[in-house]
């Protein structure tokens, strides 16, 4: 007879997997809608809102271990760091690039190995290192098939750009047209909007190409094509910025009435905020060609509703150039009340010294029979006395500047003096750490070859190049992530353990608290620390045991080092405590350093570790100072 109670437990089982998979699920759910929320920031043009958004995507991927989600986050956080003249952050884009490369590459996942190479090449070219973009887009294309059919009409338009910006226009030509053909193909195969909004992308950087080589017949081709695209997909901002470009290339064709037909219904689309270049544009050339009126017009309704301040500005300015050319400085004080609640904020000096001008030359008009009337005499020595004060606050205001000069060159001398000597100590103290590590590591990697211990030589030395790699690396650096400096306290404690031939164990213990990967702080400041214990504290143990404890606290990172060594009193007669005292030293110089430049006290202390009087191991505190990025 069967049980009763086994298909309630198949039943609690079935609906406790079924929890898990539902909880799962919105795990995911909620970090696509994180994603989808940093689309619709994007496309309302909320810049701060999407980063935000992506950050939220990002930290919740880490925490579900979402390999893809993570790499998604890292491509769309150094994309919005690349976006030039808006966001581009130089080094927030290598930050996160970088991380989603050596993520990529650990997951061997070759689409993102290939996209964040390709971001990287973009962030040179963005920066103006045109030699490294080169190099870079050059090493990308031996990589690239024709089965990376996403990432070519991106990688040849930017490439494209390259060739134009170092004086390359053939080259420029040829990868421009490469990227229309993939995209043009594409959309013959998948009618998406994201390809048709590639092909309107490449139709007008064809078109700019074709007008700055003055072949303006082919520029208008490219520019209505694109313009085409953009009114099919209903983009009212690019098709604005299709009709400037449009208007610009009849300008240069010397067809004027054209030009201010393609400026008048791109001012149309948007008349409440216009572009800056096409505000210009739209009133040079009326002004050029006479028309007053029109222009007056279009630029009082942009003054008076613009949303954007700037804009605002540039409208005033417009009308300012408009009436000084007519000579109606009557007519430009009617606006001058407007622009002085904005002035001060927006306008630069050369704007708030033209308004001036025009208030000046209004009440000379006015005062002119008054000023005719002021003795030669008075004049004069109303002259002299400016001069006298004018050279009076000029020496004030020289002799300030020469003390503050001198006050910030001595600081920075003094400052770095003392970063330069900070580095020596931290290479001293790796020249004196490393040398009898390295040759017992080489030795143990000798024996076990002797011995015929090939695999266990093979993981010694595997577990030693990672180790050396870290050290090399790390050295060069004055902060890394906190999941660098633990990546290679582990490859140490690994590489000892194994050279103990499993004579200790070890126990590192993290505060959920802490962010590895975004929290900065300064390099080598571990590792002489867990050596000791080691070297100093546990050799001479049979059955050692290292516990390691990370805790977070404010503006630092507590950590705990206990050993069940012989304990530290124990330790000062041995022949390397010449050694253990120059490292202790060091480190305290290097906190006492940090201690000061952040304004908050740092410590290190070691001591034996008693139980019941009787000494049980040594325990070292030390607290490491978090670095802002």
């Amino acid at each position: 007879m069967n049980s009763p109670l086994k298909p309630s437990l198949a039943l609690l089982c079935f609906i406790g997997i079924s929890f898990q998979i539902l909880a799962q699920d919105l795990k995911v759910s909620k970090i696509d809608s994180l994603f989808i929320k940093a689309e619709d920031a994007k496309n309302t043009l909320n810049r701060s809102l999407r980063i935000n958004f992506l950050k939220q995507a990002k930290d919740l991927a880490y925490k579900n271990n979402d390999t893809l989600s993570i790499l998604k986050a890292h491509k769309e956080i150094t994309l919005f760091y690349c976006v030039n003249h808006v966001n581009f952050n130089l080094d927030s884009a290598n930050f996160y690039g970088n991380k989603g490369l050596k993520i990529a590459t650990q997951n061997k996942n070759r689409d993102k190995i290939l996209y964040f190479k390709y971001l990287n090449a973009k962030i040179f070219l963005l920066g103006n290192n045109y030699e490294e973009a080169y190099k870079a887009y050059n090493e990308l294309e031996l990589e690239l098939n024709q089965n990376d059919i996403d990432i070519l009409p991106e990688y040849y338009m930017d490439f494209a750009r390259l060739h134009h910006l170092i004086k390359e226009d053939a080259e420029s030509f040829k990868k421009m047209k490469k990227a229309i053909a993939i995209n043009e193909s594409r959309y013959k195969k998948n009618k998406t909007a994201k390809i048709y909004n590639g092909l309107a992308v490449g139709y007008n950087n064809l078109g700019i190409l074709y007008k700055v080589n003055k072949q303006l017949d082919s520029s208008l081709l490219y520019y209505k094509k694109s313009l085409a695209i953009k009114i099919d997909l209903k983009d009212t901002v690019n098709i604005a910025y299709a009709y400037n470009n449009i208007g610009k290339v009849y300008v240069a064709k010397n067809e004027p009435n054209k030009a201010l037909y393609y400026y008048k219904k791109a001012l149309e689309i948007n008349p409440t905020n216009p572009s800056k270049n096409l505000l210009n544009n739209f009133s040079e050339l009326h002004i050029t060609q006479g028309k007053y009126k029109e222009a007056e017009t279009a630029l009082v309704n942009t003054a008076i509703s613009a949303k954007d301040d700037n804009i605002r500005l540039d409208a005033f300015k417009h009308l300012l150039t408009l009436y000084k050319t007519q000579g109606r400085y009557q007519k430009a004080l009617l606006y001058s009340d407007s622009m002085l609640i904005a002035r001060e904020q927006l306008l630069n000096t050369t704007k708030i010294s033209e308004i001036e001008k025009l208030k000046a030359e209004h009440d000379t008009e006015k005062k002119a029979r008054q000023i005719e009337l002021l003795s030669e005499q008075n004049k004069n020595q109303e002259l002299k006395l400016r001069q006298i004060q004018i050279l009076i606050v000029s020496m004030l205001i020289s002799v300030v500047l020469l003390i503050v000069i001198i006050n910030l060159f001595w600081r920075s001398k003094i400052f770095k003096a003392k970063a330069s000597k900070l580095r020596i100590e931290q290479q001293l103290l790796r020249s004196q750490m490393n040398p009898h590590f390295i040759f017992n590591a080489l030795s143990n990697i000798q024996t076990n070859i002797l011995k015929n211990e090939n695999e266990k030589a093979a993981s010694y030395l595997s577990k030693f190049s990672k180790l050396v790699r870290s050290i090399l690396e790390n050295t060069q650096k004055s902060k890394i992530s906190f999941s660098e400096e633990l990546e290679a306290i582990e490859h140490y404690l690994e590489l000892q353990k194994s050279r103990f031939e499993n004579r200790f164990n070890y126990n590192i213990t993290i505060d959920t608290e802490i962010d590895e990967d975004f929290t900065m702080i300064p390099t080598m400041l571990y590792q002489p620390i867990i050596e000791n214990a080691i070297e100093h504290g546990i050799e001479s143990v049979d059955s050692g045991t290292i516990d390691i404890n990370f805790s977070l606290k404010d503006k630092h990172i507590h950590c705990t080092v206990l050993d069940n060594g012989i304990g530290y009193s124990n330790t000062q007669d041995a022949t390397n405590s010449h050694k253990t005292s120059m490292s202790t030293k060091i480190i305290k110089n290097r906190l006492a350093y940090y201690s000061k430049k952040l304004r908050h006290p740092f410590q290190y202390n070691i001591k034996d570790h008693l139980k019941s009087q009787a000494i049980i191991g040594t325990i070292a505190h030390i607290d490491i100072p978090i670095i802002d990025y």
